[in-house]
């Protein structure tokens, strides 16, 4: 038993000796895990390069940062290629098999890196590749097809039309007249000054944010970081965050905003219509107008500076609405519900206020005129406007109220399972 207990027991310490061997010489080299290497090498050349407004430059890299500049200098490239071995001879061979290639065609210009070498150790084949840091000046209008496996890539123009993309790095995009495409799979990507018919910023784990820009449609979106979008105008914008922050600035179009856990910030919206929701964070909302579609599942949601129909929902939270209201919907499964229409304000069809365990609430101008049905369960009804009860309907400690105000008009609902229900004359 003693000899049993002796070889479970060495077999554990092995395990754990593997584990730290494994951690000790696994590195990152460019995009892939490889054997420590802790020497490198370094090799700068410049390209100069025959390119014109309107032609394409493409860039196919494994690694390393991409910089872009548009203006009057003279085109070209100047690289640093950087390679790395187990010793410096490693990393010297490694070097010398690598090479930018720089190809010239009659639609623009290709660079590629290439040499990739293989080495064999304890774990198996390990790919070594070099990675390239490029620095390249454009004349204005050059199209953009970028392709980096993890360095950052920054293109600041004015271009063409541009494809921008990094599996590992993050993007940025300045100034360009066309469409634009840029993503990163986990890098930060950013996205200003555009002019074209379709805008598309993705990240799968970093920020987005377009800002400055013109265009038929607007995508951003990233799979759980923050998403900005300030300053943009637009037939359509589409906004999604799976887990973070989304904040809207000044944006005149149609607005569609998601995010699964976050919040959502909106303040000085001008389009037609807005759909804002999240699952667990809060909605605020400070000028806006035209119809506005507006939820939370569990948090709170403020809308304040509002012109034109809206629909306020949250599951668990409050709800308040402020501003000139054409159509009203405001409910809230356990919150308090308040509305404060102000002077403008017109019930052309049924508003309806809903709090099934909260208060409902409503201030309204004092002129207006409009028809009330009010219902409590287990509270109690607060009036402050004088109102035209039908016959046996006197009672003012009732649970219910019907009737009207001003003479008659638009008709309000209040409902509210076991809350009170107040509906009074807005202040001066």
């Amino acid at each position: 038993m003693k000899k049993v207990l002796f070889v479970l027991a060495g077999l554990f310490v092995f395990g754990l000796l593997s584990l730290g061997l494994v951690a000790a010489c696994v590195v990152h080299t460019g995009q892939r895990f490889s054997l420590q290497l802790d020497e490198q090498a370094t090799r700068a050349e410049d390209h100069p390069i025959a390119i014109a407004s309107g032609q394409t430059l493409r860039i196919d890299l494994p690694g390393g940062d991409v910089r872009l500049r548009a203006g009057d200098a003279a085109a070209g490239i100047s690289a640093r290629i950087t390679a790395w071995g187990a010793t410096k001879e490693e990393a010297e061979a490694v070097l010398e098999r690598s090479r930018l290639d720089v190809a010239e065609s009659a639609s623009g210009v290709t660079v590629s890196l290439h040499g990739r070498a293989t080495k064999e150790g304890f774990f198996g084949s390990e790919h070594m590749e070099a990675k390239a840091d490029l620095e390249i000046a454009l004349p204005p209008g050059v199209q953009l097809e970028i392709e980096s496996g993890s360095g950052d890539v920054v293109a600041a123009g004015p271009f063409g039309p541009s494809k921008v993309h990094s599996s590992y790095g993050s993007v940025r995009v300045e100034r360009v007249d066309g469409d634009v495409s840029a993503a990163s799979s986990s890098g930060d990507v950013v996205v200003q000054g555009v002019h074209g018919k379709s805008i598309e910023a993705l990240s799968g784990y970093g920020k987005v944010q377009v800002s400055g820009s013109e265009s038929t449609a607007v995508h951003a979106k990233s799979g759980s970081g923050d998403v900005r979008v300030e300053d943009v105008r637009a037939e359509r914008v589409r906004i999604e965050s799976g887990y973070g922050t989304v904040e809207i600035a000044r944006v005149d179009g149609e607005i569609e905003a998601t995010t699964s856990s976050g919040d959502v910030d909106a303040k000085k919206l001008g389009g037609p219509a807005a759909s804002l929701s999240t699952s667990y964070g809060r909605v605020q909302i400070d000028g806006a107008k035209g119809k506005l579609t507006v939820s939370s599942s569990s948090g709170d949601v403020r809308v304040a500076d509002f012109e034109g129909s809206i629909d306020a929902r949250s599951g668990y939270g409050t709800v308040q609405v402020t501003g000139v209201l054409e159509a009203l919907a405001a409910q809230s499964s356990s919150g308090d519900v308040s509305v404060s229409a102000k002077a403008g304000s017109a019930v052309a069809s049924t508003w309806k206020i809903a709090s099934s365990y909260g208060r409902g609430m409503i201030e309204l101008p004092a002129d207006l005129a409009f028809d009330i049905d009010a219902r409590t369960n287990y509270g109690k009804i607060e009036r402050g406007f004088p109102v035209e009860l039908s016959p046996g309907k006197d009672d003012r400690a009732a649970q219910s109220v019907q009737g009207k105000v001003h003479g008659g008009g638009g008709r309000i609902e209040i409902r509210c399972k076991s809350g009170d229900i107040v509906f009074r004359p807005s202040g001066p």
